[in-house]
């Protein structure tokens, strides 16, 4: 069969739908330039140890968080404190999550990573210096160690695109596999469900009271997050059921 440029996100995007039948499925894969051998049960296990919570069962290919209840769901809440802006070359300093069921918090990640020679707004906006990190773990460690407790979670943040990306680089940087965790970002879903002028993450922490302190840091960041989360969760309309229900709606508008 003829590789084309289709994209995995388009069989997602399939796969919101409605559950496709196995073989359409793999048919599809077939068509993804590079990213797959074509050993259909090979790739089905790639596909899920990286982060896409998928079902092989009686012929179809299903997205569990179709009809999964978002309150049975897990999210794991994440910020990351990073050396420059610039996602294919440079590295994170600290990353925080935390993982939540049912808004209750179930277990956390928290660490400084090492680097060298934090740029000086870097340090000046977070408070993190060289000396901190001198001894902190390993970029690769940590992000074995993150991927390990994201699982299959949905993946969270404050301007989610930032930090997906950022991860996502850092795990094809050391041979861990793709991202592809579905994703929610709390600025989206804050601005459908809550009223204010703006949306940044100090403005939300201080007008819903949050009073969550060290801004700029990564856990206390990525706890501030979730607090909007909840809050946001508070005004859902009532025919949002599902974790796939949660996303779509948070994507409306945009």
């Amino acid at each position: 069969m003829k590789k084309q440029n289709l994209r995995f996100d388009n069989i997602i995007d399939k796969l919101i739908k409605n559950p496709l039948k196995s073989d359409k499925f793999f048919e599809l894969l077939a068509l993804i330039n590079d990213d797959f051998s074509g050993d259909n049960q090979l790739d089905f296990e790639v596909i899920v140890s990286s982060g896409l919570p998928l079902s092989h069962t009686n012929g179809y290919i299903k997205l569990d968080t179709i009809d999964r209840d978002y309150k049975d769901q897990e999210f794991v809440f994440v910020d990351i404190e990073t050396n420059g802006s610039d996602a294919k070359k440079d590295n994170i300093i600290e990353i925080g999550a935390l993982k939540v069921r049912d808004n209750i918090i179930i277990d956390r990640c928290e660490s400084l990573v090492y680097d060298t020679d934090i740029l000086p707004y870097v340090s000046k906006v977070t408070g993190i210096t060289d000396s901190m990190i001198e001894n902190a773990p390993q970029q690769k460690d940590i992000a074995k160690r993150f991927k390990k407790f994201l699982g299959d979670a949905v993946f969270v943040a404050h301007d989610v695109k930032f930090d997906y990306t950022y991860i996502s680089h850092i795990f094809s940087r050391y041979d861990l596999g793709k991202l592809y965790n579905r994703r929610l970002c709390t600025i989206d879903l804050a601005k459908k469900s809550i009223e204010s002028p703006k949306y940044g993450l100090s403005y939300l922490n201080e007008l819903l009271g949050i009073n969550s302190s060290n801004l700029h840091r990564a856990y206390s960041d990525a706890y501030t997050s979730y607090q909007i989360f909840k809050h946001s969760l508070e005004s859902l309309p009532t025919h949002i059921k599902t974790t796939e229900d949660l996303i779509r709606f948070s994507k409306l508008g945009r």
